[in-house]
């Protein structure tokens, strides 16, 4: 992220790059996921609701107070994990089944219920219903399934190539990293591009954010 940062002129060029890394750092991943090990359960179900529901009580929470800064909360708890987080969770020995599953239950549960909400506050309150649920899904599906499912095809059809793709299952992290990169480069890259910028606004988004963060992984460690 320092890197990302001072370089964020360099790295703001690559952004283009990002889906492509994307979907291949999860493709090293899902190489060793199992179609068997995909099950639901009861923590699923918990996980969503908290996006949901405790999005919708921090900006409620918030919205007196400042909107700007209320919204930006709200899609701080509303958005899904990110793709990259099957990744981590892998290198930190969790269970990449579960997670996968969560990844794809909290991306259905976003492109339902963010245009419902988005329209109650709202915000893009002219776009119908199934045109923002299709929205989301072309631009997250892909991305999520096409590598889980490509992974799936060659365990099942071309056992050798998949054998010496969990060889480089490493180099998951090392995507991940660039990724990262790229991503904090093009947000600097914004920040510093913007006209009359908010600084007071932005930085009070920036410290929801990390408090929000902080007390998620507090939470469920």
């Amino acid at each position: 992220m320092i890197a990302g940062s001072v370089f964020y002129k360099f790295f703001d060029l690559l952004s283009g790059l990002t889906p492509y890394l994307i979907f291949g750092m999860l493709l090293l991943t899902f190489s060793k996921l199992s179609p068997r090990k995909i099950r639901f359960s009861p923590l699923h179900i918990w996980l969503v609701a908290i996006q949901v529901f405790g999005s919708l009580g921090i900006y409620f929470l918030l919205y007196k107070y400042n909107k700007v800064l209320a919204e930006s909360a709200l899609i701080c708890v509303l958005a899904p994990t990110a793709t990259s987080a099957a990744v981590v969770t892998g290198m930190l020995g969790g269970s990449v089944a579960s997670l996968t599953t969560y990844l794809l239950v909290g991306n259905v549960m976003v492109a339902i219920s963010a245009p419902i909400i988005f329209s109650f506050i709202g915000t893009h309150s002219n776009l119908i219903f199934v045109d923002s649920f299709l929205q989301i899904c072309m631009k997250v599906g892909p991305i999520l399934l096409a590598p889980l499912l490509l992974a799936w095809f060659m365990q099942r059809f071309t056992p050798k190539i998949h054998k010496q793709i969990l060889g480089f299952h490493q180099l998951s992290f090392y995507i991940w990293a660039i990724a990262l990169m790229i991503v904090t480069g093009k947000t600097v890259s914004f920040l510093v591009k913007q006209e009359n910028p908010d600084i007071t606004t932005e930085v009070l988004i920036a410290t929801a954010s990390l408090v929000i963060c902080c007390f998620q992984f507090f939470k469920f460690i």
